[in-house]
């Protein structure tokens, strides 16, 4: 039997975490590990259509400091088991990103000193190409959109010039655009389908500094030979841009700014609920995902015009991607990934709702009941630190053996089709 002041220090846990404490853990096992390896903390990772996680780690060896590499290891358990597909390029030092353009196929770009490259796949890491078939010298690849392993726009800096360009890759021929106007260096880019993407940049004016120009977004529909101006205001403190498959927009960045546009057009700002910075943001199925700084997470549903906050955690926070079940990976500020044991893009059920669970407290057996038209996925069983206890797949005919679980206060999730419904258990 637990003793009162236990269980008076979990309830007291209870009432001041947040729901989502339970949600987030650490992705364990894409880290390559060797005699003297030294990891140095520059990850790059993407989500592929099928689920796929693919991860970029870069090291170095204890007794040669100067002598860096990447790893790509790949997992298609959602994290469970990893194998490595590493680009067989001898003399690369970094990867910079890592675009999924479908099953089996990815984009990566790496760099050694002053010079860059693109590469490709089509069969999982089986086997890689150079695209045009050399590397690239006096700069560096970064940003970017692909939409497939041979077409795609990104930004190419040119140490020597101290510019950068857009560099549109079709079938691996390169060309390479320079605009006279706009400032391309803290741009990104997003590709909605082979010939139409839209860009976040600054338009220059007066001297130019590091943080020169006002904020513009401007779009192409020709692959890149000409653009037009959508939007443009009088602030540079925008970071990140993404268009969504049905054509919605978002632009998000300093101070939890967010500005939006229901088709890529007529930008407006819009209430984020927040004054923390916001460093990306990502789309699947109509609904938009952001993070930022101090653990910021923030959701918009399809449809919806109101920003919910899923936060968690004080680190900043770098990229976020989802999979088709609406599991999300954050990349963190100390290059480490969380994902989420939750979807985060099913609504959470209303406590009106007719699920039930019962008798709470409980001690060896829980009864639950759903409507008859839910369907069920999974059950899931998390203590107050967020670490899974227990894991029912399927349905359980209303019935949860939790007799060798410890006394305690969990969190009872049931993952249906139509939502997900959490509720706190006490485990006598």
């Amino acid at each position: 039997m637990i003793s009162r002041k236990r269980l008076f220090v979990f309830l007291f846990l209870v009432l001041i975490c947040k729901s989502g404490f339970s949600q987030w853990r650490y992705l364990e096992g894409y880290r390559s590990y060797g005699l003297d390896w030294v990891f140095m903390g520059n990850v790059q990772f993407d989500v592929s259509p099928d689920d796929g996680i693919y991860v970029s780690s870069e090291y170095s060896y204890s007794f040669s400091p100067h002598y860096y590499w990447f790893v790509i290891n790949k997992s298609h358990d959602g994290g469970t088991i990893w194998s490595d597909c590493t680009i067989p390029n001898g003399g690369v030092t970094y990867c910079n990103n890592i675009f999924c353009t479908a099953p089996s196929e990815m984009v990566a770009i790496t760099s050694s000193i002053y010079s860059g490259a693109i590469n490709s796949t089509i069969n999982d890491g089986s086997e890689w190409i150079t695209q045009g078939g050399q590397w690239w010298n006096d700069g560096s690849f970064f940003g970017g959109d692909f939409v497939n392993s041979h077409k795609g726009m990104i930004f190419f800096y040119n140490f020597p010039l101290a510019s950068t360009s857009v560099c549109c890759i079709e079938n691996g021929t390169f060309e390479f655009r320079t605009s006279d106007t706009l400032d391309l260096r803290h741009a990104s880019i997003v590709m909605t389908d082979e010939s139409t993407a839209y860009m976040l940049c600054r338009d220059v004016r007066g001297v130019v500094l590091p943080q020169s120009g006002n904020n513009c977004i401007v779009k192409t529909s020709n692959f890149g030979q000409s653009w037009t101006k959508v939007y443009t205001d009088t602030v540079f403190g925008l970071i990140h841009l993404q268009i969504d498959s049905l054509g919605e927009g978002v632009a998000v960045g300093n101070n939890g700014r967010i500005i939006h546009a229901d088709s890529g057009k007529d930008w407006t700002e819009m209430e984020s609920g927040s004054s923390k910075t916001i460093r990306y943001t990502t789309s699947r199925n109509g609904t938009f995902l952001c993070v930022g700084d101090s653990g910021l997470i923030l959701k918009k549903e399809n449809g919806q015009n109101e920003w919910v906050d899923l936060s968690y955690g004080t680190a900043n926070y770098r990229k976020i991607k989802v999979n088709s079940k609406f599991i999300g990976y954050v990349l963190t500020d100390s290059s480490q990934i969380l994902y989420s044991q939750q979807a985060l893009g099913l609504p959470d059920l209303k406590k009106e709702s007719a699920v039930s669970v019962f008798p709470n407290p409980v001690e060896n057996q829980l009864n639950y009941n759903l409507p008859s038209n839910y369907h069920l996925k999974d059950i899931i069983i998390t203590d107050m630190a967020g670490m899974v206890q227990l894991q029912f797949y399927r349905s359980q005919n209303g019935l949860l053996d939790l007799k060798n679980l410890a006394p305690g206060i969990y969190f009872v999730t049931f993952q249906c089709a139509e939502g997900r419904f959490t509720q706190k258990l006490v485990k006598q």
